[in-house]
């Protein structure tokens, strides 16, 4: 049980780190990375709710992503 507590307060602590030293961008990227198969299953407002933006900038955020990757379309 220790070692479960443990992992789970780790988790958390990279997670308050990850948040604090990283840009919106980063944590949503971050996000598609480590959950790749739940982020088109939950709304964009419980996405936008975890990396700590508004659902209105999550918005921004995603537009920005395809403009990189197409950026000729």
């Amino acid at each position: 049980m220790r070692i479960i507590t443990e992992d789970a307060f780790i988790e958390q602590l990279k997670r308050v780190l990850q948040h604090i030293s990283s840009t919106a961008y980063e944590r949503y990227l971050y996000f598609l990375e480590k959950y790749p198969s739940i982020s088109n299953r939950i709304s964009n407002v419980q996405i936008a709710s975890y990396i700590g933006v508004t659902p209105e900038f999550l918005s921004t955020i995603r537009k920005k992503k395809i403009a990189i990757e197409r950026p000729f379309s």
